[in-house]
């Protein structure tokens, strides 16, 4: 990689500058430590067991797409009516 090419992305990202320690972008060692942790690598997992659960049980019985389109329906209903609740709570503390 050539300088040039680094102090072009460079300015498009605040964070890293060439005046960081070596070089490195403090939010890529924050992103290295996420990554490697191994509480997100279990999230991680569990998440892909979750889906591939799923996709096993709509593969038995399809209907369960019904069931869940139904129920993500009615959460997103549910999350709208509160969001705009909160709102017009918001809107007359002014």
């Amino acid at each position: 990689m050539s300088e040039d090419s680094q102090t072009e992305e460079n300015e498009h990202m605040p964070c890293c500058s060439e005046s960081t320690e070596g070089g490195h972008c403090p939010m890529s060692a924050k992103f290295n430590g996420i990554v490697g942790s191994p509480k997100f690598r279990m999230s991680l997992l569990g998440v892909g067991s979750v889906f591939i659960l799923l996709g096993v049980v709509i593969l038995i019985w399809p209907i369960v797409i019904v069931w869940l389109t139904a129920m993500v329906s009615i959460l997103m209903g549910i999350m709208i009516l509160i969001a705009s609740s909160f709102l017009t709570k918001m809107k007359s503390l002014d």
